[in-house]
């Protein structure tokens, strides 16, 4: 959904009715509320679920919905999910509803029956990989192969630099300066970015340009290697990427997704003794507040200040 279209596959097997509403609400998402692309195809996905659970094949009408029907999909989809997970389909079901809302619907009741969640500032410890299983990820790929050179460099990207899966998916060849060894990053909000660009990152998307790439017309630096060919990669490749690399080596645990990998790094910047504004300016937070929970993982700080134990020696 890159280029603003449609997501063939939430419309390709689902009802005429289902499918004008899904593409009604992708209208408001973005030239009304003015949202981005990914965060539209969150919200599309997750209010194609319920749709479909719900009315399957009939055509849709949420003057038969009740707050029941509301609760019961919520239970059901996010049962064993972490409470930011359960909180974001909450925000997408409520923006669908409140879309009906503006056309007349009433769905105050509806809305009202989406379950609050508490989902504490700073009250988990970010999960991080270590060094070797790092190794481990990275020897998992095959670099023989074209998709394995192009996985491997969408990795290093989410590795050394932190970048979101979005922002993988968004880099154009334009964005690389290999003069001043340099990266442009296009992030969240339409913000932009430029970074360092790491040897090894560099390195891993040269190989990839020069020996795995297709022949395209396409600017993004990642492209299909499947059909439809001649079109980007998206978010779910970066994903799948790591998610696959991750099964071959054992770690699928570890590694569900690829926000680990910005923990990771940013640990690892902790753990250097980088200032908290470094880290938060590699990551692009718009507010140092929100690096802060990476000082949970600064162990040798927390061991300084830490009382000493009851009975314990001093």
């Amino acid at each position: 959904m890159l280029d603003g279209a449609q997501p063939q596959h939430l419309t390709a097997n689902v009802s005429v009715s289902i499918a004008a509403e899904l593409a009604e609400f992708r209208r408001h998402l973005a030239e009304v509320r003015g949202l981005s692309d990914s965060t539209c195809t969150v919200r599309l996905r997750q209010t194609y679920e319920f749709l479909v659970g719900h009315f399957g094949a009939r055509p849709v009408q949420i003057s038969t919905l009740t707050p029941s029907d509301i609760v019961r999909f919520v239970m059901r989809r996010t049962s064993g999910l972490a409470p930011a997970t359960v909180k974001g389909i909450g925000i997408s079901l409520r923006s669908y509803l409140l879309f009906k809302a503006s056309g007349g619907s009433s769905t105050t009741a509806l809305i009202a029956a989406l379950p609050r969640v508490a989902q504490w500032r700073l009250s988990r410890v970010p999960e991080v990989l270590s060094s070797v299983e790092v190794k481990q990820l990275l020897k998992a790929f095959d670099r023989g192969s074209a998709t394995g050179m192009r996985d491997y460099a969408m990795t290093r990207c989410l590795l050394d630099l932190g970048l979101r899966r979005v922002e993988v998916a968004r880099l154009r060849l334009e964005d690389i300066d290999w003069r001043d060894g340099t990266l442009t990053i296009h992030g969240k909000g339409k913000r932009i970015d430029i970074v360092p660009l790491p040897r090894s990152t560099g390195s891993a998307i040269s190989e990839y340009l020069q020996y795995g790439r297709p022949n395209t017309t396409r600017r993004e630096v990642f492209v299909r290697h499947r059909p439809p060919l001649n079109a980007p990669a998206n978010l779910d490749i970066v994903r799948n990427a790591v998610r696959n690399a991750a099964e071959r080596c054992d770690l699928q645990e570890r590694v569900r997704g690829t926000h680990v990998f910005r923990h990771t790094m940013a640990c690892r910047m902790v753990q250097g003794g980088a200032p908290f504004k470094e880290i938060g300016d590699m990551l692009r937070h718009r507010s140092l507040d929100t690096t802060t929970i990476y000082a949970k993982v600064n162990l040798p700080a927390l061991r300084r200040v830490a009382l000493p134990w009851p009975g314990g020696r001093s």
